[in-house]
């Protein structure tokens, strides 16, 4: 990074909104839900177990009274990302810094993107800054709009720590996404951006990540205590697929950490990796991790919270993990929510984690007894630390129940698995002589009643 020196070669454009700004909402199952019906919600979601207490408190306050915005920038890197804040920040009149990839040939697409960036900010009461690429007979600020994470990383650091004072109160978000090897690329360009933002500016920004709730996490001993119970109180059928030979429904309560070098502390881990997303992705978001705890003990304010599985659309073109989201209802507590949802829930948590005074782990004086806290404080994980079941063992079997219902086949389903069970618990007490499992067929016909 350092062998560029001052290189860059972008000019600024600075647009100002005229539009009026909004009040903070849940858009909710077809419904904004303010006030009340907000509260409410939230409440029930905490109950449920879908979320954390401490993400539930925050969202409130934040939709009680949201924070003036006007001195704040808040700098996103991938600002045109399905999953980040760009339009909530616009709704509230933030101040955004926009980078991502620019109309080229090869991405002739960002031509829309940009477009609706753009757009939104003028209708917006907020304001948008951005680079451009100056071009001999060009002028229309789409075309010249945006630059490359990836091969522009020291041009974007550059241009980013020589924004005029105004920029010092900074938010740097890192959103953007790429698949397989290229979001590890992605990634580490991200991290030395915001290394080197923070190491060249006069005031220490803040940084924001929406952590992946597909990981292992330390969690609370009441959110073990509810995977247990989750677990124990699961529906017959369940119960009945938990027999079966494939390693499916495998109980989540089955970690724990002993660490003596903090006085004998246990934590507790919620085992939510799911191995088809690949090591690639793993390792992408153990950089951000890094990046957090480092900048953190810094002495920098870090915003990391547990976003929840959303339907965006990269995911839903999936046609094995759509199924998969559909059917995840069936085990509670888990939910996914429609990336409009996790938008606004997880905006409202980063404005929470940046105000100053708050006693939350994002503010770096907080004491934690552990850095891997700092992923634990405010989570919207989606019920994924308080099931019953690690995720990766739910998949097939979430999906197998969408489609079952989806195609009316539910009835197909049960009399196949009587069939499927009788053959197994006989081919085991037969073969095996395992007689615990023959003891289990006169319970068949309940079986099939419950179901």
């Amino acid at each position: 990074m350092k062998q560029f020196g001052g290189s860059n070669p972008f000019e600024t454009r600075t647009i100002k909104g005229t539009g009026k700004r909004g009040s903070f909402k849940i858009p909710y199952k077809g419904t904004d839900l303010r006030g009340a019906a907000l509260d409410a919600q939230i409440d029930k979601w905490v109950s449920y177990g879908t979320i954390e207490k401490s993400a539930g408190d925050s969202i409130k306050a934040v939709a009680k009274s949201v924070p003036d915005l006007s001195k704040t920038y808040f700098v996103l890197l991938g600002a045109g990302s399905a999953m980040g804040p760009f339009n909530v920040l616009m709704e509230l009149g933030a101040n955004i810094v926009a980078i991502d990839l620019g109309p080229t040939t090869k991405y002739a697409f960002m031509e829309r993107g940009w477009t609706r960036l753009i757009e939104t900010a003028k209708n917006s009461a907020g304001s948008l800054t951005f680079p451009i690429t100056p071009t001999a007979g060009e002028s229309n600020e789409v075309k010249l709009a945006g630059s490359d994470l990836l091969l522009q990383t020291p041009e974007i650091a550059n241009w980013l720590s020589n924004l005029p004072g105004e920029y010092d109160n900074m938010v740097i978000g890192a959103y953007a996404y790429l698949d397989g090897d290229r979001f590890v690329k992605l990634s580490m360009a991200m991290d030395a951006i915001i290394g080197a933002v923070s190491q060249s500016r006069r005031k220490r920004p803040a940084i924001a990540y929406l952590c992946t709730p597909t990981d292992i996490h330390v969690v609370p001993d009441e959110a073990r205590k509810a995977m247990r119970e989750n677990y124990a109180a699961a529906p017959i059928w369940q119960k009945l697929v938990r027999m079966l030979p494939f390693g499916v429904l495998r109980p989540n309560a089955s970690s724990s950490l002993e660490a003596g070098s903090d006085g004998g502390q246990t934590y507790f881990l919620a085992d939510a990796l799911v191995h088809r997303q690949g090591c690639n992705y793993a390792l992408a978001k153990r950089l951000q991790h890094w990046r957090a705890i480092s900048h953190r003990n810094d002495g920098g304010v870090v915003s990391t919270n547990i976003a929840p599985a959303s339907t965006t659309a990269s995911v839903v073109s999936n046609k094995l993990f759509e199924a998969s989201y559909g059917g995840m209802h069936n085990f509670k507590p888990l939910e996914v929510f429609h990336q409009d949802v996790s938008n606004h829930v997880m905006t409202a948590l980063m404005i929470s984690d940046i105000q100053p005074g708050n006693p939350g782990a994002s503010n770096p004086e907080t004491k934690l007894n552990n850095p891997l806290q700092l992923f634990s404080d405010g989570s919207f994980h989606g019920g994924m630390w308080r099931c019953g079941y690690k995720l990766d063992t739910i998949g097939e079997i979430s999906a197998l129940s969408y489609w079952l219902s989806k195609y009316k086949l539910v009835g197909f389903a049960i009399l196949a698995g009587m069939a499927y069970l009788v053959y197994t618990l006989f081919w085991v007490a037969k073969k095996k002589k395992k007689k615990k499992y023959s003891a289990l067929i006169p319970l068949l016909p309940m079986y099939s009643a419950l179901i």
